[in-house]
């Protein structure tokens, strides 16, 4: 994204809520789910000058059965922008999957989901799609 407002990438794990310990995100950077280790990369910073606001989200072996949910929180709204546009892009094997998501009006806290991924057998068993 390219504005002044922080962004937080989420991963619910299966079973998990937001702002969870089965929730990867800047508060829980790396966790063990089911022999499976997931990581988020980095917490990206709009107001440290010169930094990636990249945030990626990576598990290191196969991803575990269950389903996995995808959301952005809006952690702090600071340009005072009606309308907060951001990419996401989601890659599971051999498939990437691209979507531009804006929030609208949002407040602070907001959080916005994104896709929903069912994992069965080491295979995505569902369409990777955008709500």
């Amino acid at each position: 994204w390219n504005t002044c407002d922080d962004l937080d990438l989420h991963l619910i794990l299966p079973n998990g809520q937001i702002d969870s310990s089965k929730d990867v995100y800047y508060k829980n950077m790396s966790t063990e789910y089911n022999g499976a280790i997931c990581r988020l990369d980095h917490d990206a910073i709009p107001e440290n000058h010169g930094e990636n606001s990249q945030e990626n989200i990576i598990f290191e072996n196969v991803l575990p059965n269950g389903m996995y949910n995808v959301k952005v929180k809006l952690f702090n709204h600071k340009s005072g922008k009606n309308i907060i546009p951001f990419y996401i892009t989601i890659f599971y094997k051999n498939r990437r999957c691209e979507h531009i998501c804006q929030f609208i009006d949002a407040d602070s806290n907001d959080v916005m989901d994104i896709a929903s991924l069912v994992v069965k057998n080491g295979r995505l068993v569902t369409p990777i799609s955008f709500r």
